[in-house]
């Protein structure tokens, strides 16, 4: 069981989706896409409430949100989800693009 791994491991396991399902935004978003249309209009309401006017939410907003709504996803899902939503580096997440995975 990995613990941390570094850019290298990551993108290996992005680039290999068939052995690391978990790193491949593809099949996360054909998994969570369906809870996340169903509960989208109370998700919303919970980044919008936590967003200070920049559109974006933390990695631990984004975390708790989901948690409270019953969507407890596993580190490596969060972990990818970070990595391909977290547009400039900072810890934040455009929600309004995370959320169009409903859409997938």
């Amino acid at each position: 069981m990995l613990y941390q791994a570094d850019e290298y491991s990551l993108s290996y396991m992005e680039s290999d989706p068939e052995a690391h399902p978990m790193s491949d935004i593809g099949y996360i978003a054909e998994q969570l896409g369906p809870v996340l249309k169903e509960k989208s209009k109370v998700l919303m309401a919970a980044f919008k409430a936590a967003d200070h006017g920049s559109g974006t939410v933390s990695y631990e907003t984004l975390q708790d949100v989901l948690s409270e709504n019953d969507m407890e996803l596993n580190d490596q899902v969060l972990i990818t989800l970070m990595r391909r939503f977290d547009l400039k580096k900072d810890g934040n997440i455009v929600y309004a693009d995370f959320m169009r995975l409903a859409e997938a």
